[in-house]
């Protein structure tokens, strides 16, 4: 009797050996496959229940692999700032964002009513969410050679920004995007210029052009540190849109989504964006329609125009309208900075590591293939099947929201379509305008207040 207790418990031994060394299981996922939190007792009990589902593994024998996979859910990112009411919609619920706040994949962050936020991807990019905006992050994808991230435009304001590694030029204007200052992030908050005034010299202020490079430089720093660090792995984007898809390589894209009307879209030029290496590659945008395949190259540095229902795209009329809330994300450095601080804290192993065991067990995340038509590899099927996937379901969407309003129109009741206004970006034009400079005084007249020389009050009010 003793010598079978000893033979069964070897051989259950022996098997979890062989179950460890053969599945991969992903950081921090349970490796229970069944869900007791929204089990039903009646399925359970179920014998017939039961059978089918023991056949059905039974004919698929990697059920388990696939289905941990399916439940999935990798980080895509983090917020770095978050002005007003930033929702974080996750399953049932939702929650306000602040610094840090993980954003995975399938969460929906809406900015309620005069909100900003700035979000980083894994990858680098960074996501700039204006007021009365709704974006999806679908998924982010680390393949061998590229990263694949999908996200949706809902509704709203977003722009778009990949990383680049080249640096920035030396310019003396100043920062924008100021309303988020002072960042949480205390280490990437603008370093403050020191400027020397006496009664020999009462115009020093007015002359800082050398303090404003200071932050530039340090930023320019930061790109070449991350640089020697990481790969050079590129980002391949599917930006979904209800009326029209981008997808490309390293963009950098406003996009201006109003339901029920028509679309705006841009994608900026590596000289506007003030990058000292030029080189600009043109996304293409997909079309809507159930067998519509056809392409449209973008014209880069300009506004284009989506009609309604996705069919046709062509130059704004009036681009004018989009410069003030344009200007906004040409130099958000502080932003930047916090970027490159986070790479070096989250991105360094999505760029370094090519075992897919490592990268599942040590950080959670599954490592896909190439893209390429001749690669055929999984990432590559992926990208074919949301291209088909895509166009039919958010054709069917604008034609069943079409039908709707035609039959709201025949009651006489009125629809109100969504218009651009000043409310993407009044706010913070406004606080733009009105916020001086970060500079300090040193060797002046006036007496130095002590407490302004202490750490917690310099830390209180974002001061470096």
């Amino acid at each position: 009797m003793n010598k079978l207790i000893s033979t069964l418990i070897i051989l259950i031994m022996v098997n979890l050996n062989l179950r460890a060394a053969s599945d991969v299981y992903f950081k921090d996922q349970k490796r229970s496959m069944t869900r007791w939190e929204s089990l039903e007792p009646s399925d359970w009990l179920n014998f017939d229940y039961w059978k089918k589902a023991s056949k059905l593994k039974d004919e698929v024998p990697k059920w388990e692999t696939i289905l941990q996979e399916k439940r999935l859910r990798e980080i895509m990112g983090r917020v770095v700032e978050c002005v007003g009411d930033c929702r974080l919609f996750r399953g049932r619920g939702f929650n306000s964002t602040s610094y840090r706040s993980s954003i995975r994949e399938g969460d929906e962050l809406i900015t309620l009513g005069d909100s900003y936020a700035w979000i980083f991807l894994m990858d680098g990019t960074l996501v700039r969410v204006s007021p009365d905006t709704s974006v999806t992050f679908k998924e982010f994808n680390v393949g061998k050679k590229e990263f694949f991230v999908h996200i949706r435009v809902n509704s709203g304001n977003v722009v778009y920004m990949n990383r680049s590694r080249s640096p920035l030029k030396e310019v003396t204007d100043r920062e924008t995007d100021q309303i988020f200052l002072p960042l949480e992030f205390y280490e990437a908050n603008p370093i403050s210029g020191t400027v020397e005034v006496n009664e020999d010299n009462l115009f020093a202020l007015l002359d800082d052009s050398e303090n404003k490079l200071i932050n530039v430089r340090r930023l320019n720093q930061l790109i070449k540190e991350n640089n020697e660090n990481i790969s050079d792995k590129k980002t391949f984007n599917f930006l979904v849109m209800p009326n029209g898809t981008l997808t490309g390589y390293d963009l950098n894209v406003e996009m201006i989504v109003l339901l029920g009307n028509r679309s705006y879209i841009k994608q900026r030029a590596s000289e506007w964006q003030g990058l000292a290496e030029q080189k600009d590659e043109a996304g293409l945008f997909y079309f809507r329609g159930f067998e519509n395949n056809q392409n449209y190259p973008m014209d880069v540095g300009n506004w284009q125009e989506i009609d309604v229902s996705g069919r046709s795209i062509r130059p704004a009329e009036k681009p004018e309208l989009f410069s003030f809330g344009e200007i906004l994300s040409k130099r958000p450095w502080s932003i930047m900075v916090a970027r490159e601080l986070m790479m070096k804290n989250y991105s360094l192993p999505f760029y370094n590591e090519t075992d897919p065991n490592v990268l599942a067990l040590e950080h959670g995340y599954r490592m896909w293939g190439e893209l390429g038509e001749d690669k055929k590899d999984d990432l590559q099927k992926r990208l074919n099947y949301l291209h088909e996937y895509t166009r039919r379901i958010e054709t069917s969407n604008l034609l069943a929201a079409n039908q709707f309003v035609k039959k709201v129109e025949q009651r006489g009741d009125d629809v109100k379509r969504f218009e651009y206004s000043n409310r993407f970006y009044k706010t913070a034009f406004n606080y733009y305008i009105r916020r001086e400079e970060n500079t300090s005084q040193d060797n002046t007249d006036r007496e130095i207040l002590n407490s302004t020389t202490k750490p917690l009050w310099k830390r209180i009010n974002g001061i470096r």
